[in-house]
């Protein structure tokens, strides 16, 4: 027995196959599945032509694109031309020299019929579909644990969003019996505490995301009591689970672009700080205004100045006195007498309404004041540095600061109750 290397041998094959009239000139039909364009080589065109009992592989070289017609993935064609072998896999393919349409495939065709029939019942319309949430906290994440799509997701989140709680739930992403994983995964995820429901797979052949078109799994997400977001394989790649979800991202990882980054959610809060600051100061500002005005208003009637006056009219009235006699002088004195009786019950009573006023004045200056209230036995609330105004901030053993009027107190949470 003659021992040869693989090379020679595949050599041998290959010189075979080449000189076989009836594999050099043929023209097969099937459905076009994985197209990709290599980087290398030029930009050869590879796909798999297939049908219900096999497979075989193409390749179209630079120099025949510019004679071939755009096809796409689930197009049945013919193709002309012959059949070569590749020595360094050691596999055999259809050296494409040309290429006929010849209609779409059952199954997308199918799907084709399945997308017209939803969007007449308007599963697909603009206005059923809902906002997401602005700052969600909690996602449900529809998909397979071991699946790109569903690493890349927690990936991003786990860097732009760690404040993000994803509860995964569990599902395979393709296949026959992932039609059924996946409605069921979406009714769980719509039970669960959550803000949003994302549905994401990573990309793979349209056969392979077929699932995520089936109509159990379009009218589970249609009937979602949550905003659901999808991110099902490539940019290119469309299922109609996206066209039903309430908003469709290109790729798993743009899914998880779509939830509010922390570095986002912290700059609106500066600003909101900041507008709250500058609203606090402009209204302290025209509360102590209000204050100078009426406190220069009390001044401008004080009951010094008005007893000065009195006293001036009063010495004129001495003088004028002097000058007539002493019946008439007797006369005046009494009525100054009785005249100062009145000015000083008037002065009093002026006095203590004007005294009352500033009471009230400044008592709803000081209503004004934002710390005003802790005086009444409340206390601001913080952890690690931030003001706490929701008990789902909160979890138990959180060290605690809260400020009182007077001082400050630490505290642990021992348990956190919520309340309507």
């Amino acid at each position: 027995m003659r021992v040869v290397s693989v090379g020679r041998l595949t050599q041998y094959l290959k010189t075979l196959l080449a000189a076989d009239p009836h594999l050099a000139d043929l023209a097969v039909q099937g459905e076009v599945s994985n197209l990709r364009r290599s980087s290398a080589g030029g930009g050869a065109l590879y796909f798999t032509l297939k049908d219900d009992a096999a497979m075989l592989s193409c390749v179209a070289w630079p120099s025949t694109l510019a004679r071939l017609p755009e096809i796409r993935e689930g197009r049945q064609v013919i193709v002309v031309g012959g059949i070569g072998l590749y020595p360094a896999r050691g596999t055999y393919q259809l050296v494409v020299r040309q290429i006929r349409l010849a209609g779409i495939g059952d199954l997308f065709a199918a799907l084709e019929e399945l997308r017209i029939r939803l969007q007449a019942e308007g599963l697909f319309a603009i206005e059923r579909k809902r906002p997401l949430p602005r700052y969600p906290f909690r996602v449900a994440l529809v998909s397979s644990s071991a699946a790109q799509g569903a690493l890349d997701f927690r990936s991003v989140v786990a860097r732009r969003s760690p404040h993000v709680a994803i509860h995964h739930c569990e599902t395979a992403v393709q296949g026959e019996a992932a039609i059924d994983q996946i409605v069921a995964a979406i009714a769980q995820a719509g039970r669960l505490s959550v803000d949003l429901i994302a549905v994401v797979r990573g990309g793979g052949a349209p056969e392979d995301l077929l699932a995520f078109s089936a109509e159990a799994v379009v009218r589970a997400i249609a009937a979602a009591p949550l905003p659901v977001v999808t991110g099902i394989g490539h940019e290119s790649d469309s299922s109609l689970a996206d066209f039903v979800a309430d908003h469709r991202a290109m790729t798993p990882t743009d899914a998880a672009g779509s939830l509010p980054a922390v570095a986002d959610i912290r700059e609106t809060i500066s600003g909101l700080r900041r507008h709250l600051e500058h609203a606090v100061t402009q209204r302290t500002m025209r509360s102590r205004q209000r204050f100078s005005a009426l406190h220069a208003r009390l001044l401008a009637v004080s009951p010094a100045s008005r007893l000065a006056e009195r006293r001036r009219r009063l010495q004129t009235c001495i003088v004028r006195c002097d000058r007539s006699v002493e019946r008439l002088l007797e006369r005046r004195r009494a009525a100054f007498a009785a005249c100062g009786e009145r000015l000083v019950r008037g002065i009093t009573a002026r006095s203590d309404l004007a005294r009352h006023r500033l009471a009230l004045a400044t008592a709803r200056l000081d209503g004004r004041n934002p710390e005003a209230i802790l005086g009444l036995g409340y206390a601001i609330v913080r952890r690690a540095g931030r003001v706490v105004r929701d008990t789902r901030e909160l979890r138990s053993g959180d060290l605690l600061e809260a400020r009182l009027a007077y001082g400050t107190v630490a505290a642990r949470v021992e348990s956190v109750a919520q309340h309507e």
